[in-house]
């Protein structure tokens, strides 16, 4: 059997990527149909559960991060910026002089970001300070349809997103819908939560790995098949910290088709 992979690049100077792919499978499920389940998964498992929670979530999420800050801090005044999973809008109003293009596919949590923008007693219903920016607005949809037109943003922003993405396919999908978005010379922002954690008790460890396309209705063998099989040998590493360290190395190899 011979596998299907692909080559993603990237060209810096036009913000386009070029998808190289070699070879064929001739049984097993195919990159697409991993894809389509991954889609499906999401939307149960992660749209809907964010609609249900939103309100409860959206209290619990006001610290502004101080990477993200600084990212937001170092762009030149009245800047484009797309906010690609935005969530509640926290960050909307780090810079009043940024024009802010948030989005999210939770309709719950947008409603929130909008609540919160329009102010007053709108804003208030959310138990959330409104959010002072002149030039932000929100829309629902979906990140990897991302309604921009190409090279209109100065900058971009996916914070604590790509996660949530349930394949490999969906996640380089992802990171090409912003770059497209980016004039030439634009900057992005890309946050993921990591593995390595100062208190590994308290975070990961009560936490059990999943394998790409687990939970979506793949059986196993096909999962095997499309070279999915790794997490079950990194569930049997020691404590030693390879476990962290084999998905890290994942983590690599899929982002290095998209620097």
């Amino acid at each position: 059997q011979q596998q299907q992979q692909s080559d993603h690049t990237h060209n810096p100077a036009t913000n386009n990527f070029t998808t190289t792919t070699t070879g064929s499978s001739s049984t097993g499920s195919s990159a697409p149909d991993l894809d389509a389940a991954a889609a499906a998964m999401e939307a149960v498992h992660v749209v809907q559960v964010y609609d249900a929670i939103a309100g409860h979530f959206s209290s619990t999420r006001f610290a502004v991060w101080p990477k993200v800050r600084g990212f937001l801090e170092s762009l030149l005044a009245h800047s484009v910026v797309a906010d690609v999973g935005c969530g509640n809008g926290k960050y909307f109003g780090v810079r009043r002089d940024l024009a802010v293009l948030g989005s999210d596919r939770s309709e719950g949590l947008a409603g929130v970001a909008m609540q919160r923008l329009r102010g007053g007693t709108t804003a208030a219903a959310t138990g959330q300070a409104p959010i002072a920016s002149p030039a932000a607005d929100v829309l629902i949809c979906d990140g990897l349809r991302l309604p921009y037109r190409p090279r209109s943003c100065d900058a971009v922003s996916s914070i604590a997103v790509l996660h949530h993405i349930g394949s490999k396919g969906r996640r380089v999908g992802l990171l090409r819908q912003l770059a497209e978005v980016l004039v030439p010379g634009g900057r992005a922002l890309v946050t993921v939560w990591a593995t390595e954690q100062e208190d590994p008790d308290k975070t990961i460890k009560k936490w059990h790995k999943i394998r790409d396309g687990e939970g979506t209705g793949v059986p196993q063998q096909q999962q095997q098949q499309q070279g999915l099989d790794r997490v079950p040998q990194q569930q049997q590493a020691s404590e030693d910290g390879s476990h962290q360290q084999g998905q890290q190395q994942q983590h690599q190899r899929e982002l290095s088709g998209v620097q």
